[in-house]
């Protein structure tokens, strides 16, 4: 040690267990062997004074070292490595197999297991490799089981054991501190024999069985049910080997481990240069008359001259390459991860005046822009600090943080641009652990690197709590056109994606910051939702760009963001939604650095029965992994069941629409993704006014809170600003949903809202005496509400029709029916305020003879809705007949949303019904007008604005008129999905009323009924 230390020659020792605490189970000769007080000087010897600790697990360095030795200490991020030696084949014999060395206290779980299966399965053996002596439960099962004896050469004894042929391997870890330090070796090596791993749950094994790589087991029962299932389901067996064998390639290769190893190599030789090496750097570029003395000339310097697109361009020089005649290359590191290396091939004439030397090879072009964007996304995490190393010296070259307003510097996926000899075409998720890369062949450049290897990397948390990379895929490069899997171990967190020679040169480095944007991703709908393109690749990256832009943010972006956290409703949650998914909550913490909340807790607690296991098991889970509290922002997002914020709503740092409102945000059904909904709800009115309607009406949209201090913007400012996503199945509803969206044994539908008993009256129009009208007059009579003044139906018919007419009503509704005739039903305005003069109540409830109000809450709810401060128009759902021969039945609103829209020739602006109720579900929500099939309105808004004044034959093109011109006095139309009306009749038109054109309004008189309903777009 002291002779390497007075040569600078660096010394590493490498530790692969806890050999400061040897416990007795390993043995009592082992243990006093290893805990003699002269081997555990020498241990701590070795520790301290040696150039480089080289620990083989995180979790090792963390016991030995703590967080301390930070500088001098590295851990490994894989320790054993393998090729796959023999792919997963269909087992002659059924062969269980245990290898280890005095592991008898690791194996001894297991053992109630394997006898319980000997017993049961004559054709299952059982064997030990290594020198674990066969526990004396086995002994009585005879030639069925054998021990192998341990074989010292590694060489030699993986030979062996891939020739053993097991069909299960199991991987047995007692809990003990000794074992939680440990490597997954056992995993790598039956992996790559061939063999399906059983392994015990709360182990180092977690992490490589994960995803289907290996079944995870405790207890008796679950090690047996392991054994039977691998055993019976050749299948099943098979998977699990291809998946294991997978991500052996991709995260276990020796290749990985080679770069690892050398990786420390550079490590030690940089502290060993560091400790005697000057430490004075060159600042600026000289000229010839202003070289330095003779003696200073040995001092190396690292230069940067400027900053072009993504690539920083400057001069580098070390003593080490005096008269060489191509300069030395420069490492480039991200954090403790060696991505490869650049040569420096550029003339600098001034540099060697500078430095003395005759060599023209000191100049260097870096493409680190992308590693400097990755480092301020995470908020500068320290593991990922970019630095280029020279000759075992490190510098940080200086930030883009100056140029952060230049959007060149932060531009991603530049490999779509077809400059850097990787064309990508097309980026898709296969599934959450697999992406797809489309390439085109590559350009003919004759110049310039030409990589072969395409490297992946992603971010991973250490048990200590820091950000940093490690490589999850490989590939080599065609140069024609070709399609790559590429590995994921998130679908969320950034993607760096290194393009080198076979020897490490580097030709280029990618970001792909928020891969779960891409097709197929969880956040793939507002691609599609705020592109320009249909959700094309350069949709894709024009919105990554600019979420990296807002979340790194600069001079010219505001401090804070617009969302200072995320809180969840746990009221409806079952704990499998996608935000209890860890990686996106892992995300959520490292990316957008947002914490996450619950509401409603004891709601939940309430509803299970007092029991708080499952509210206090969320809210723990929904914590920040780093502990961060909060973030500079203004308001809070709160969420309820299987929605996930948008990235964004996520990073945007312009001002929300408002401190109470609803979130703008994209219905997705998972099952059928082709067809999404984007759906924004305008601020104020009743909503925002009656706190009992507006929590109702919160229950299944997104919702904002927060300060309510600040200058408001325009409310319609930022209604394109989806905030989050819902995923919903938005099929056909059940017959139940249909008929009451709110279960019949809930009295009323909408409880502590408006006055409790206003008094109505229902107005029907006969247009078509022929029909009918018993089953709307039975369904009017069994209404629950208790303080109906009258039902007026008008009429126009002769007096044969008319007094059957009477009697019908008289016999139906007893003393609250009349009867109007001598009406022009043609004209159905004129024949609506006939009608509606004659009326005493508070609310006009107008219906279509063709109803039925199979709910007996209807007429309660709609009166109570229309007597609300702010109220114009109310609606409901309307179940109707595909066709008139069908007897499948759809859900229609009977209010109208914002269609087309067209100002390219003669103003025109439409109308539209919405299909489904999923998009919509027990809510209520702003519409820009209500049809005249069934209505409900305040008397004294009717009297406000005229009752029903332009003549029309159309009762469509009447509740717009009447709805517009409510919206012009300042009311808000309304339609709710709590309650549903029956339509008996086909619509008369083929299409029904799906679209009003606005054919007797200007699009000046729409335009603020447009702007003040729901808007509901397909994309």
């Amino acid at each position: 040690m002291n002779w390497a230390r007075e040569r600078g020659v660096p010394t590493i020792f490498h530790i692969d267990d806890d050999l400061l605490d040897i416990p007795i189970e390993l043995g009592a000769a082992k243990q006093a062997l290893h805990m003699h007080p002269d081997r555990l000087a020498t241990i701590r010897y070795l520790l301290a004074e040696t150039t480089l600790a080289y620990c083989s697990t995180p979790a090792l360095r963390q016991r030995l070292f703590g967080d301390g030795e930070s500088s001098r200490v590295v851990a490994g991020s894989l320790y054993c490595a393998h090729r796959v030696r023999r792919a997963p084949v269909e087992p002659i014999r059924s062969v269980i197999g245990y290898m280890g060395t005095d592991h008898s206290h690791d194996l001894a779980p297991v053992v109630p297991a394997l006898v319980r299966l000997l017993t049961g399965r004559p054709e299952v053996t059982f064997e030990i490799f290594g020198s674990t002596p066969m526990p004396d439960a086995l002994k009585l099962f005879g030639d069925r089981v054998r021990t192998i004896p341990p074989v010292g050469d590694y060489g030699a004894f993986m030979d062996t054991l891939e020739g053993l042929g097991w069909t299960i391997g199991i991987c047995a870890l007692a809990q003990t501190p000794f074992n939680a330090v440990k490597a997954d070796t056992k995993w790598v090596e039956y992996t790559a024999c061939g063999f399906a791993v059983v392994a015990s749950r709360g182990t180092v094994y977690d992490a490589c069985c994960a995803d289907g790589c290996g079944l995870l087991v405790d207890g008796e029962a679950e090690w047996f049910a392991a054994f039977e299932r691998l055993l019976e389901d050749g299948g099943a067996h098979r998977a699990q080997v291809e998946r294991a064998q997978e991500k052996l390639r991709r995260d276990y290769s020796p290749e990985r481990l080679a770069e690892q190893v050398l990786s420390v190599f550079a490590r030690a030789q940089e502290l060993a240069a560091s400790a005697v090496a000057p430490t004075t750097h060159a600042s600026s570029a000289g000229t010839e008359a202003d070289a330095p003395p003779a003696d200073e000339r040995d001092v190396d310097g690292f230069h940067v001259d400027a900053f072009i697109d993504d690539k920083v361009v400057g001069w580098a020089w070390s003593p080490q390459e005096r008269g060489r005649a191509e300069g030395l290359p420069l490492e480039i590191w991200c954090g403790d991860v060696r991505l490869g290396w650049n040569a420096r091939r550029m003339r600098r004439s001034d540099v060697d005046a500078h430095v003395g030397d005759s060599s023209h090879s000191k100049g260097f072009e870096l493409p680190i822009g992308g590693l400097h964007a990755l480092f301020h996304l995470l908020d500068d995490a320290p593991g990922l600090l970019p630095s280029v190393r020279l000759d075992g010296r490190s510098y940080a070259p200086p930030s883009f943080r100056a140029h952060r307003n230049d959007l060149a510097s932060f531009r991603t996926l530049r490999t779509a641009d077809g400059r850097d000899r990787l064309h990508v075409a097309d980026l898709w998720w296969a599934n959450s652990r697999l992406l797809k890369v489309r390439s085109l062949d590559a350009p003919a450049v004759t110049s310039g690197i030409t990589p072969t290897v395409l490297r992946v990397y992603q971010l991973q948390r250490a048990p200590t709590g820091t950000l940093g990379l490690i490589q999850v895929d490989e590939q080599e490069l065609s140069p024609h056109a070709a399609i790559y899997p590429v590995g994921m171990r998130s679908a969320y967190m950034p993607l760096l994606v290194v393009g080198c020679t076979a020897a490490g040169e580097i030709a280029f480095i990618d970001l792909v910051p928020f891969p779960s944007l891409l097709r197929g991703g969880p956040h793939e709908a507002e691609v599609s939702a705020l592109g320009d393109e249909s959700g094309s690749l350069s949709d894709l990256r024009r919105l990554s760009d600019t979420y990296l832009t807002d979340c790194i943010g600069g001079e010219n972006h505001p401090a804070e963001f617009a969302l200072a956290g995320l809180d969840i409703d746990l009221s409806t949650v079952i704990g499998t939604e996608p935000i209890f998914d860890p990686s996106l909550r892992e995300w959520l913490a490292a990316v957008p650095r947002i914490p996450v909340g619950a509401t409603n807790i004891e709601a939940r607690v309430d509803r299970d029965l007092g029991d708080r296991g499952f509210a206090d098991h969320a809210v723990a889970q929904l914590k920040r992994p780093d502990g961060a509290a909060s973030r500079p922002g203004r308001l809070r997002l709160s969420l309820g069941n299987a929605a996930v914020p948008t990235i964004a709503g996520l990073v945007s740092r312009e001002p929300l629409p408002s401190a109470s409102a609803f979130a703008p945000h994209i219905v997705t059904d998972p099952a059928a993704p082709t067809k999404r909904w984007f759906i924004a709800l305008p601020e104020g009115g009743p909503l925002a006014a009656v706190t009992e309607l507006g929590r109702i009406a919160r229950q299944s949209f997104p919702a904002l809170e927060g300060r309510g201090d600040d200058p408001q913007p325009d409310p319609h400012a930022d209604r394109l600003l989806p905030l989050a996503i819902l995923f919903r199945d938005l099929g056909a509803p059940t017959q139940a949903d249909l008929i009451s969206p709110v279960p019949r044994d809930q009295p009323t539908i909408l409880p502590q809202i408006g006055p409790s008993a206003p008094s109505i009256s229902v107005l029907v129009l006969v247009e078509q005496p022929e029909h009918n009208l018993q089953p709307l007059l039975a369904s009017l009579a069994a209404q629950a509400a208790p303080n109906v003044q009258e039902i007026i139906v008008g009429a126009a018919a002769h007096d044969s029709k008319l007094d059957s007419l009477r009697q019908l009503v008289a016999d139906i509704l007893p003393g609250l029916g009349q009867v109007v005739s001598d009406l022009d039903t043609s004209q159905i305005n004129s024949a609506l305020n006939v009608l509606a003069s004659r009326a005493t109540g508070d609310v006009l409830v107008l219906l279509d003879q063709s109803m039925i109000l199979h709910d007996p809450r209807t007429l309660d709810t709609l009166a109570r809705l229309a007597t609300l401060d702010g109220t114009g128009t109310v609606g409901c759902l309307q179940i109707r007949a595909r066709t008139p021969a069908e007897n499948n039945y759809v859900l229609k609103s009977a209010g109208l949303f914002p269609g087309r829209v067209d100002f390219a020739g003669p103003p025109a602006l439409s109308l539209k019904e919405l299909d489904s109720i999923a998009l919509l579900p027990m809510a209520i929500y702003p519409v820009a007008a209500n049809l005249l099939t069934c209505m409900a309105i305040s008397m004294y808004v009717w009297r406000e604005v005229g009752g029903l004044k332009d003549a029309t034959a159309l009762s469509a093109q009447a509740g717009v008129t009447l709805s517009t011109r409510a919206v012009e006095a300042g009311y808000t139309n309304l339609c709710t999905s709590l309650l549903s009306v029956t339509a008996r009749d086909f619509p008369r038109s083929p299409r029904g009323v799906k679209v009003f054109e606005a054919t007797r309004l200007s699009a000046a008189r729409l335009l603020p009924a447009v702007r003040a309903s729901t808007l509901v777009r397909s994309f």
